[in-house]
């Protein structure tokens, strides 16, 4: 029981550190399909990016089976579009790199 206790107390206190140095909002952010944070940006060598004015995630293609191909066609935006937007401003990934919608049908998104 002591140990269990010890165990308890141990991971209190690390699940504290965590939330104190860490960056919680990074964990939760979300991440477009080509796996980079919506609403933040990368300095990495060989990857990146800047999506500080996109912190909104839209998925642009419901078809897929499985949430993983779900989130493949996902996209970076300013804002939610709002009342059948033809136009939205996003940041392009490699398998959306525009969003092209015909005038007469309703957005699929």
């Amino acid at each position: 029981m002591v140990i269990f206790i010890a165990f308890l107390g141990s991971m209190l206190y690390l699940t504290f550190l965590g939330y104190k140095g860490g960056e919680i909002d990074k964990l939760l952010a979300p991440v477009d399909g080509d796996f980079n944070l919506c609403g933040w940006y990368n300095e990495t060598a060989g990857h990146e990016y800047n999506n500080k004015d996109y912190p909104k995630l839209m998925i642009t293609d419901w078809t897929a089976l499985s949430p993983a191909g779900l989130f493949e066609s996902s996209v970076c935006v300013k804002e939610c579009p709002k009342g059948g937007a033809l136009i939205v401003d996003f940041q392009p990934t490699a398998k959306v790199p525009d969003l092209v919608q015909d005038a007469d049908e309703a957005p699929d998104w």
